[in-house]
C-alpha cells in the first residue's frame, strides 16, 4: 500500500441560486429612501441637539433647578471649576 496514493476531496464552490423577481415590488432609490428616513432622522437629531445645546447655554449661567432667573456668567463657572 505504500504505492498507493490518497484520493483528494476537492470542493466545489458554492452555487447561487437565481434571484427571483418580485411581481409588483420596485427597488427604492436614493432620494425615495430618504424621504422615509426624514422624519426618523429629524426627531433624532432634535433630541440630541436640544439637550446638548441647552446644556451648553446652561454652563454659561448661574442656574438653579429651584429658581427661573437666569444670570449669565461668562467663563466664571469654568474658572472657579478649574480652582477648585
Amino acid at each position: 500500500m505504500s504505492g498507493a496514493q490518497e484520493i483528494g476531496v476537492v470542493a466545489l464552490p458554492a452555487r447561487r441560486k437565481p434571484r427571483r423577481r418580485l411581481r409588483g415590488v420596485r427597488v427604492i432609490s436614493g432620494g425615495e429612501s430618504l424621504l422615509f428616513m426624514a422624519p426618523a432622522l429629524l426627531l433624532s437629531a432634535a433630541l440630541v441637539a436640544y439637550p446638548l445645546l441647552n446644556g451648553i447655554r446652561l454652563a454659561f449661567t448661574n442656574a438653579s433647578p429651584l429658581s427661573k432667573r437666569l444670570r449669565y456668567v461668562g467663563f466664571d463657572n469654568f474658572a472657579r471649576l478649574l480652582t477648585d
